[in-house]
């Protein structure tokens, strides 16, 4: 079917839809309903085009953007560690809240806490935003959109790894993949059906099952996580029920998170003594 073609359904759906769409991007109620005429009510297509300039406005200019980026960056012409702490006290968020990772992804950076020029400019484009104020007005929408949004999430997540881990390194620590991936992980949770790592077999992966995972390699002799078992860990967690009976052992799972099944069920069957 064609953009164009015209989609019927419900007014009370489309209220729905248009509010869902409004919380993810921060558009008007009269924006949220014309963007989702247009893409005959779709609503991740729609939110895919909101975000992707110029589908809803004009380029943001890359010469202003090139100025806000040199009131952070450093004689290198990189925004450094200090310039990130500044932007951060000028967006009004703590250094450690996810959406930065959700614009470290926007602006492809290549280290904690680093952006080039390129990036910087390319990745605010991408977003929107004009201006840090406009940056600052946009966290709430994206940030609900990357806990929300799986496949958003899924894009954040993996490029978390890429700019997380040391250069040169095809891994990382483990005490840094961990503290990521509470970042990431938790807040999606908590959002249960409704967030980014929504089960699919419900009530699934929660919480407590998150605590499980990191005392399990927190006990383990693993001092480093792969990027296979990173990228894996996601669809492990959409994947299996609570009581870790349907993990299939024959898949290509890697080896740890096939350990910790074992170490899991072992946790569910002292609960059920």
């Amino acid at each position: 079917m064609s953009r164009n073609s015209s989609v019927k359904i419900p007014r009370g759906q489309q209220e729905d839809l248009s509010q869902q769409f409004a919380v993810l991007t921060g558009s008007s109620p009269k924006e949220a309903m014309s963007f989702l005429k247009k893409y005959n009510w779709n609503i991740n297509t729609a939110v895919d085009a909101w975000f992707t300039v110029p589908a809803h406005g004009s380029l943001p200019s890359a010469q202003k953007l090139g100025q806000v980026f040199d009131k952070y960056k450093d004689a290198s012409d990189r925004i450094g560690i200090d310039g990130t702490i500044k932007l951060c006290e000028d967006l009004d968020v703590s250094p450690e809240d996810v959406v930065l990772l959700a614009i470290a992804h926007e602006c492809k950076c290549p280290g904690v806490g680093e952006f080039t020029r390129d990036g910087w400019i390319g990745g605010l484009q991408s977003l929107g935003c004009e201006s840090v104020d406009a940056l600052k007005r946009l966290l709430p929408s994206l940030r609900q959109r990357l806990l929300s949004d799986p496949v958003y999430f899924k894009a954040v997540y993996f490029s978390t790894f890429g700019f997380a881990k040391p250069p040169d390194s095809r891994v990382l620590p483990l005490d840094s993949a961990l503290a990521y991936q509470a970042l990431l992980v938790p807040p999606a949770l908590q959002l249960g059906q409704k967030g980014a790592l929504a089960s699919e077999r419900p009530p699934g992966f929660g919480m407590r099952e998150w605590a499980w995972w990191e005392e399990f390699l927190g006990k383990s002799s693993v001092k480093a996580m792969t990027k296979d078992v990173w990228n894996n860990f996601i669809d492990f967690v959409r994947q299996i029920d609570s009581e870790f009976k349907m993990h299939d052992l024959e898949a290509a799972w890697p080896s740890v998170i096939d350990e910790f099944v074992e170490f899991a069920k072992g946790k569910v069957a002292a609960m059920e003594k």
